[in-house]
Parts: C-alpha cells; structure tokens; sequence
C-alpha cells in the first residue's frame, strides 16, 4: 500500500503509525488497519520535506522515522532531501542521488514539456550553450530546466545565469497582467508581501508557517489592509501552498531567492555577520543568492575565505558555487579559491566532498585550472571524483 507523508504534518503526531490510523484515515474516511498492513510488511512510504522543516522539527521527524522502522522493519520507505547532510540521524539506509541531467536527458525533459506548452526545443537549446558554460550547468537541473522551459519563448534572449530564471518566473508571477482584474486592486502589494513572508521564514529557521502567524504577519503592515486576500492571493497564484495545517511556500528555492531580496534591500549591513548560519536550512542558499547579486562580494568573499571552515569545507563550497554562478569577484580572488579547492580535493577524507568539489572546479574553474589539479588527475585518483570529466571538458 503506498503512502505520500509531507513531513510538515507529521510534526504534531505523536508517532508516524499513529498518524496513519488517525490522520491519514480521517482525511480520506477510510478504517484501514495500518498497524497490521505495516506489521506484515505490505507498505511503502514517500516521506517528503525534510529540508523544509526547522532544525528542531528535522530532530523530532528524524526520531519518530527511526521508531517507526525499528519497530516495522519490513516496511519500505523513500525520504528526500535536497542535502543529505541533514541527516543527522543514522537511518541505516543506502543513499540514492539524482546526478545532473545529461544531454539526452536535457532533450527527452524538453519534448515532455513541449506536450504542455513549452516552444524551446532542446536540441536548438543545447546548440545555443556550446558557449555558455554558466548557462549549460544551470540546464543539468531539473528544476532550472523546468522554469526555463515554463516562463521563456524561443525569441527570447536567454538567461545567463540562475537568477535570470529567477527573475523572469517572478515577474511573471507578481506581473499585473497575469492577474485577474479583481486581484490588481485588492492585493497590490503581493511581492513585497511574499518578500517579506520569506524572510520571516528565514530567521526562524524553517519553510512552513502556522496560518495563524501569516496573518498576524500581515495585520503588521500597514499597506496591507485585507489580510486574508492577501493570503488567498499567496496561495492562488501558485506561491503558497497549504500542507496538513501548516502554509510553506510551493518552492524552497523561491522563498530563500525572495529572503534574498529582502537581505540585500534591507539589511545588507549583516550579511558578513548572516555567514555562521550556513550550516542550516535554509541560510545556505538564501546567502548564496545574496552573494550571487551582492555588487561588493569580491571584498566580503576575499574576507570568508581567510577564516578557519569545518571539516566539510562548508563555506569554500558555498562561496566557489557563488562564483560559478557569477558572483562579481576579481580575477586573483577567483584564482585563490581555486587554489584552495584544489588543496580541499585532496585533503578530503569524504568521497561525496572530494566529488563535490571535482563538480565545482569542473563548474567554474576549467578555463583557468590550478596546476595542482591537473597534477592530481595525473596522478589517477582524482578521475574518480570529477578529474574524468575535467579531463574530457579541457579537450573540447
């Protein structure tokens, strides 16, 4: 029997079985005896939403996943994340990534689309990135991919990096003439209201809200005198979504994009200071886009990579990811990072690190390699963690 859980109704249950005997029945009026079909191993479950939760909340899902399996071991279960350095738990569980869209995939992807409105033909797609190699990495993700074939026509001039997406799947999504007329004049404040709900989200640390404090949110602000219109309006055009008895936005990535936007309008004088709190969900994107827009990253980004990172090399992947997507760094600042990738590719002990970063020199760093890179895909070991592919793409 297959079930769909969104972790965010799951915070309030005393226990996953006890939620689907109670919660899951009642929504659809059903007396199915899931503690006997779990027992004898007849269920399988899709847990969705992990990075969408708070820290707290993650710990708390986290245990109830283990309780759960330990006592139905036979039950199969699949839980995504888009980090699986969250985990904070040992689940015990093999660990199955979704590797960047090759060319083929990119074509098969846009002839999907095309059956429901997309005019961009991937094959002309992939001609026009030859050379754009920012704009090539951007089409390996399914997500930006998607946006891309969603919101741009073929005479359109298109993007050169993730926040071109970004940009152009707002403004059609806060755009006046996308919106019936009753909506222009009841809730014209929708982006900034959004801008703002994002960042809210942002400094509690998780994705979701109570309905309850989106509204008292929105009663604060003086412009917006129908709190509820605007909340219907959220939900409407696709920019919240209702889950159990919590409000989250419908896309992470859209809400840390619009935090973003809120950081840098609004307090860009903390923006050095928001980088101890990369380590969680969801700071780490939300300053990565800041970075990526910040006119003055070069002098903050010179300033990060000086200080001491973790094991994990936590901040040099985030800040090396911001400049392959087009952070503004000078050109030795770039030639430093690279530097220090190279150093962390073979001082790694994790071979998802050491593939990490293979990925981020492959990204951004080909034209202009560190002498030790080459020197370690010389070596051999390095071609098992991206030197292959380094390798194929300096022959091009």
């Amino acid at each position: 029997m297959p079930v769909f859980i969104p972790l965010a109704s799951l915070i309030e249950s005393n226990s996953i079985i006890s939620y689907l005997n109670t919660n899951l029945n009642d929504k659809y009026q059903v007396n199915i005896d899931w503690s006997y079909l779990c027992l004898s191993g007849r269920v399988s479950i899709l847990f969705d939403g992990l990075d969408e939760l708070s820290s707290i909340e993650r710990q708390n899902i986290l245990d109830k996943i283990l309780k759960y399996t330990s006592r139905f071991p036979e039950t199969d279960f699949l839980l995504t994340v888009r980090d699986s350095s969250i985990l904070t738990k040992n689940l015990d569980v093999k660990i199955l990534e979704i590797r960047r869209l090759s060319d083929e995939k990119i074509i098969e992807f846009s002839k999907a689309y095309s059956q429901f409105g997309a005019k961009i033909d991937g094959e002309k797609l992939l001609e026009h990135t030859e050379h754009n190699i920012e704009l090539m990495h951007l089409l390996r993700i399914p997500l930006f991919l998607s946006l891309l074939l969603a919101t741009f026509n073929p005479n359109d001039s298109l993007p050169t990096s993730r926040t071109d997406i970004l940009d152009k799947y707002l403004d059609i999504l806060f755009s006046p003439e996308h919106k019936p007329n009753q909506e222009k004049n009841n809730t014209p404040y929708l982006e900034e209201v959004a801008i703002g709900l994002a960042y809210e989200g942002l400094i509690a640390e998780h994705i979701g809200f109570k309905e309850r404090d989106i509204l008292r949110y929105l009663r604060d602000i003086d412009y917006c005198e129908n709190p509820i219109e605007y909340l219907e309006s959220l939900h409407k055009f696709g920019i919240l979504s209702k889950v159990s008895n919590r409000w989250q936005f419908t896309y992470p990535t859209i809400q840390e994009y619009l935090a973003s936007q809120y950081i840098l309008e609004y307090k860009e004088e903390e923006i050095s200071h928001s980088f101890s709190k990369i380590i969680l969900r969801p700071w780490a994107q939300t300053i990565q886009f800041v970075l990526e827009s910040f006119p003055n990253a070069d002098e903050m980004i010179k300033e990060q990579i000086k200080k001491d990172d973790d094991a994990f090399y936590t901040s040099l992947r985030l800040i090396s990811r911001c400049v392959v997507n087009r952070a503004k760094v000078d050109v030795d600042t770039k030639k430093e990072i690279g530097n220090l990738l190279s150093n962390a590719w073979y001082s790694s002990d994790s071979s998802a690190i050491m593939e990490s970063i293979g990925n981020l020199l492959l990204d951004g760093f080909i034209n202009d390699l560190p002498q030790k890179v080459e020197e370690y895909i010389i070596d051999g070991w390095a071609l098992h963690y991206g030197g292959a592919e380094i390798l194929v793409a300096k022959k091009r």
